[in-house]
């Protein structure tokens, strides 16, 4: 069985939002086990949801019963960038930023844990230190 993070990148995202997730998806190989054939589709939308709760984010985690884990991203923020004044190296981070947040709900999952919220901002924040990239808080804060 295959095992690993697969990108898939939809029409009309953002040329330099691809850019930023195809440089950063072979060093999440050096700190995350995948021990799945994980999917990671980059959608050219401003959120995403899963229907079956009809919540709304930047991105989900979806492994209902046996079916395959995926991740899906919300690739196109250029709203936020007007709305919150950014630019897109700061859209490109907060991008990496909640895929590293779903693979930390995938860890959850592959563990057999209980999917929740509790811990993951602090796991989330722990790889990207360790990969050498500040979290998008940090550099919305330098933006200003």
């Amino acid at each position: 069985m295959r095992t690993g993070l697969r990108l898939y990148i939809y029409k009309g995202v953002p040329a330099w939002a691809a850019k930023e997730i195809k440089r950063t998806m072979p060093l999440l190989k050096n700190v995350v086990e995948v021990s799945h054939w994980l999917p990671v589709r980059l959608v050219p939308a401003p959120t995403v949801s899963v229907i079956e709760d009809q919540q709304c984010g930047f991105g989900v985690f979806v492994a209902f019963g046996d079916e395959r884990p995926q991740i899906c991203l919300a690739g196109n923020l250029r709203g936020y960038m007007k709305d919150y004044n950014l630019d897109r190296r700061d859209v490109a981070w907060w991008i990496v930023e909640n895929l590293v947040h779903e693979l930390v709900h995938y860890e959850q999952w592959r563990d057999g844990r209980v999917g929740s919220h509790r811990g993951v901002d602090r796991r989330v924040r722990k790889i990207m230190l360790g990969l050498g990239m500040v979290p998008a808080e940090y550099i919305r804060k330098d933006a200003k």
